[in-house]
């Protein structure tokens, strides 16, 4: 009687599913070649196995955002420093954060060019010939360099890095000190520390080209 049981079902749904899946030369060679490519495909799954899409590859964790350095704008900055190796790297960190930089290399010189152009901030070496960063910034704050210059923001550069050297050089009248050599974030964050200090101390410093 096994001839006269009736259809399952999704029996003839299943045949056409599977007849899709035979290629074209298989499909003509018999009841035998379709037999064995419908082992690959159960009846009752071949509709799931079409429809459902394979699985998507994993993905990697995004990586971790790196912390960006503050930036205390675009600002003119005159860097003092007698070492030509120490004076080109520094150069290259300032102006690759989008600062325009002129460079001297002891304290009569940053005198002068306070006195020639205009600058936001100083960067201070403390060693220098003739006259050294620490005596060039008092210099500064006693307005030697111009009145409108008396308050201008000076950080010190120094191999100096003990908490009594820090005092010191605040003493003398500098707003920070950065340890050669410098690092982008080190540098970046006392140079907005440096800023903030020199606007509190003497606001017409936010208009650069202000005249003493």
């Amino acid at each position: 009687h096994g001839d006269n049981k009736p259809a399952r079902p999704g029996a003839t749904v299943t045949a056409s599913v599977v007849l899709g899946l035979v290629p074209q030369p298989l499909a003509g060679q018999g009841e035998g070649a379709l037999a064995a490519a419908a082992v690959t495909a159960p009846a009752d799954n071949a509709a799931a196995a079409v429809a459902t899409p394979p699985p998507a590859p994993a993905q990697a964790d995004a990586p971790a955002a790196q912390a960006d350095a503050p930036s205390p704008g675009c600002l003119r900055v005159l860097l003092a420093e007698d070492n030509a190796i120490g004076r080109v790297l520094m150069e290259h960190l300032l102006v690759s954060a989008g600062h325009t930089v002129a460079c001297v290399g002891d304290g009569v010189e940053v005198l002068a060019a306070l006195k020639a152009q205009s600058f936001d901030l100083v960067l201070m070496d403390v060693q220098m010939p003739r006259m050294d960063g620490v005596a060039a910034t008092r210099q500064i704050r006693q307005g030697a360099a111009g009145v409108k210059n008396a308050g201008i923001a000076v950080i010190a550069l120094t191999a100096y890095v003990s908490q009594e050297d820090r005092q010191h050089f605040l003493d003398s009248g500098m707003d920070d000190a950065v340890a050669k050599p410098a690092e982008e974030i080190a540098l970046a964050e006392a140079m907005e520390r440096a800023m903030q200090a020199s606007r509190a101390r003497n606001p017409q410093n936010d208009q650069p080209d202000a005249q003493a």
